[in-house]
């Protein structure tokens, strides 16, 4: 087993659904030659509508900040693998 599965830490089951929530959206990212976008805004508030995450203003809030925290290490890992894949192309090029 790799390590970073074999080490991740658990997710606490008040988490899972929010975790269920990301990955429902990431399927409709869009992505460029450069690497993939953020999440949209407008893609969030109708996934909380629809799902129940939009009761109060404090429950969206809650919502957003751990769906685009999410969105944010899944980006930054992202664009380290686009920047090694490009070295790694270069280097064999030249």
């Amino acid at each position: 087993m790799p390590p970073a599965l074999k080490n991740q830490p658990a997710l606490g089951s008040h988490l899972i659904p929010y975790l269920d929530a990301y990955n429902s959206l990431t399927c409709h990212r869009t992505r460029t030659e450069s690497g993939y976008n953020p999440l949209l805004f407008s893609d969030l508030v109708l996934h909380a509508q629809t799902h129940g995450f939009f009761r109060t203003p404090e429950e969206f809030q809650e919502f957003k900040v751990l769906i685009q925290a999410c969105d944010h290490a899944f980006l930054g890992f992202a664009d380290e693998r686009h920047r090694q894949a490009m070295a790694k192309m270069k280097s064999k090029s030249g």
